[in-house]
């Protein structure tokens, strides 16, 4: 299974998006990257539990991403290279801004 940040990285390979579509990229991966620190100095001490929790949590958001990119590829002909209409490169920037935004949201442990 490809990581998400492998997917990110070979979506910054295309030569189909653009600075918009960078940038969102840009900023999937800083808050997947604060997230992933945010879990190995906050919620792994806590309970199992808790850990178990924000795993389940940060699987969901990540797969859902990834499901993002992959349908961009698909509508793209399976090919990080090939155009792209704005529609799905649209839909695909929309996805990773949600992404960035729930990832950060879920920095969260609840007493």
């Amino acid at each position: 299974m490809i990581s998400l940040t492998d997917h990110l990285a070979n979506l910054l390979r295309s030569k189909s998006i653009g600075l918009a579509t960078v940038i969102a990229i840009a900023d999937a991966l800083a808050a997947n990257a604060r997230y992933n620190l945010w879990f190995y100095d906050t919620v792994k001490p806590q309970d199992e539990s808790i850990v178990m929790a924000k795993l389940d949590e940060n699987e969901r958001l990540t797969d859902a991403c990834i499901a993002a990119i992959e349908k961009f590829n698909l509508a793209t002909t399976g090919k990080y290279d090939k155009d792209s209409s704005p529609k799905n490169l649209q839909d695909l920037e929309a996805a990773l801004q949600t992404f960035a935004k729930d990832i950060t949201k879920a920095m969260v442990v609840a007493p």
